[in-house]
């Protein structure tokens, strides 16, 4: 078993202890898993700081093969670290798109 997990969750900040109940749930299944806290969970600003946490993820961005499970706001940050080359998982799962979020901050897709 030498696949990994990438664990992105939703905005706010009860979405954390969701995020790490289902690494926790999943984890038996890759040989490591890694959830990104979110900077504005610590700082208690309202909205995630994308560009901040794509930093972060050139970062830990882990090497071979890994796939990505994201909810929310992380199929956000998924689909942006897929488009700028910081990530290249195997495989996607994405749950609870934030239609609302996209189509306000990028406009460019309605």
């Amino acid at each position: 078993m030498s696949m990994k997990l990438l664990m992105f969750s939703g905005n706010s900040l009860r979405n954390k202890d969701w995020i790490y109940e289902a690494q926790k749930e999943l984890g038996g299944l890759f040989a490591t898993t890694a959830v990104q806290d979110y900077a504005h969970w610590e700082t208690g600003d309202k909205w995630i700081d994308m560009p901040g946490e794509l930093s972060v993820l050139k970062v830990k961005s882990p090497s071979g093969d890994y796939g990505v499970f994201a909810k929310s706001i992380g199929t956000a940050l998924t689909v942006q670290a897929i488009e700028q080359a910081i990530i290249a998982p195997k495989f996607l799962l994405l749950t609870g798109i934030p239609l609302n979020y996209i189509l306000q901050d990028y406009s460019e897709f309605a």
